[in-house]
């Protein structure tokens, strides 16, 4: 003979399985949100860490032409007044 309680019981632990598999799902589709907000969160740190560097290495690199500029421009500079004071 067939058990009355054996149906109910196999239907409700078939019920019981399936939500604890939507459980596990709906907590893996959470954490790879999580990480996906992470990770984008990380990428735009990870480009305005490098426009700053970047910045920074092109005055470095921009310096030195600088420097170099400058005493040319004084020495034109100087030029310049002496030929208005020789002219004047």
């Amino acid at each position: 003979m067939c058990d009355p309680v054996a149906g109910p019981m196999a239907a409700l632990m078939v019920i019981q399985a399936y939500q604890s598999q939507e459980s596990a799902m709906a907590s893996a589709q959470a954490t790879n949100d999580a990480f996906s907000a992470n990770q984008a969160l990380q990428n735009e740190a990870y480009t305005k860490d490098m426009e700053a560097f970047w910045g920074e290495e092109i005055a470095i690199q921009s310096k030195p032409i600088r420097m170099q500029r400058m005493p040319l421009m004084l020495r034109l500079q100087c030029l310049s007044r002496v030929k208005k004071l020789v002219h004047h």
